[in-house]
């Protein structure tokens, strides 16, 4: 006797072998999912530019490393003049592109310069200007009209969009308006 398959069975036989086929090809071709995505960091830029001018030896716009300080700026600047006041800068703070860094003349009075403790003592303001480059939620909820949440709102934009270069780039942040402008301006700095 000669075994014959069925003509039905070879067919139901051959649909089976061919799903089987496409589905491991499926399976084998399809995309994974979860692959992980590398972040990569933010883009530094290749150099900044600062203006710095007043007491130097050598005022002027230079172009600095991105990492660099302010006490370097002023070495480029020639150094400090004899009568350079400095009291008012942080050198160790890092130079910000398109900042103005100002060094002042000590004062003369009746022939004598003022010691740094008086010009400290003359220009102390009892409201001390918040750096909105720099300042904590606690710093910036000291101004009027932040709260919280306009505080987040300032740190938030400066991390995604890098520091403020002027005063007014505050505007951009979401929550603060004219308004609210108008209330901090003359009690933040962007230095």
């Amino acid at each position: 006797m000669e075994n014959k398959i069925d003509p039905l069975w070879k067919t139901v036989l051959t649909v089976l072998v061919t799903m089987l086929f496409t589905s491991i090809l499926f399976y084998i071709t399809k995309p994974q999912r979860g692959n992980s995505v590398e972040l990569l960091p933010a883009p530094t830029p290749e150099s900044v530019v600062v203006d710095i001018f007043g007491a130097v030896a050598d005022p002027g716009v230079y172009t600095l490393s991105p990492d660099s300080r302010i006490y370097e700026a002023i070495e480029i600047a020639g150094g400090l003049l004899e009568d350079a006041y400095t009291g008012h800068l942080n050198q160790a703070a890092h130079v910000i592109d398109g900042q103005k860094i100002e060094i002042p003349l000590l004062v003369k009075n009746e022939e004598e310069y003022y010691t740094i403790g008086e010009i400290d003592q003359a220009v102390s303001d009892p409201i001390s200007l918040i750096n909105i480059n720099s300042a904590s939620v606690d710093e910036l909820i000291e101004l009027p009209n932040i709260g919280e949440t306009r505080a987040n709102a300032i740190i938030d934009y400066r991390n995604l969009n890098g520091p403020f270069t002027k005063i007014d780039d505050v505007i951009n942040v979401s929550g603060i308006g004219e308004i609210t402008f108008k209330l901090i301006k003359d009690l933040i700095t962007i230095y």
